[in-house]
């Protein structure tokens, strides 16, 4: 079962493309949140806030990774294994990506939009597959993808070690 993983070196540029967008976007939902906060928050409430808030992110991160590996565990070698880091690197910035625009949809119209979300499932499935089979017959694209791929993964080298203390402090927090 190991051998239908992908190699180290496959998986560390799709993590970092994973880790770039979702933390990407919890930062963005932090710091909007900051002006607000600051009115009936203390600084040192704020600083908990985003430790809880980068532990999630990390936790998130790494569920969404591990199910990539499960795809790739229970696809065709020849389909998702040989081309991991394009086809998974694509399929996180389709799947990540339309759930992002997925809830700003419905936090601006409402509860009205959730009977879209089947339609938008299965239309951003059919773009993911659609993707990830470009990455194998497109050339161009695949080296693009992995170009920007490997440029992100100096952010797993910042985000991965704050985690991991916030991470730390999550579970000191709760202990004592």
């Amino acid at each position: 079962m190991l051998k239908r993983l992908p190699a180290k070196q496959d998986i560390a540029p799709v993590f970092a493309v994973i880790v770039s967008i979702i933390y990407g976007w919890s930062i963005a939902a932090f710091l909007r949140k900051i002006p607000s906060w600051i009115l009936f928050l203390q600084v040192d409430e704020i600083i908990i806030v985003l430790v809880y808030v980068l532990t999630v992110t990390f936790l998130g991160s790494i569920l969404f990774m591990i199910f990539l590996l499960f795809f790739c565990i229970l696809l065709p070698v020849q389909y998702f294994k040989n081309y991991f880091a394009a086809q998974g690197a694509l399929a996180s910035l389709s799947l990540i990506g339309s759930v992002a625009i997925y809830i700003n949809r419905y936090s601006e119209y409402g509860a009205g939009f959730l009977k879209y979300g089947p339609i938008w499932l299965g239309v951003t499935i059919m773009i993911a597959v659609f993707l990830s089979y470009l990455a194998i017959r497109v050339r161009f694209l695949r080296r693009a993808i992995l170009w920007v791929a490997d440029r992100l993964i100096i952010f797993l080298y910042v985000f991965v070690p704050l985690s991991v203390i916030s991470l730390s402090m999550v579970i000191l927090r709760n202990i004592f």
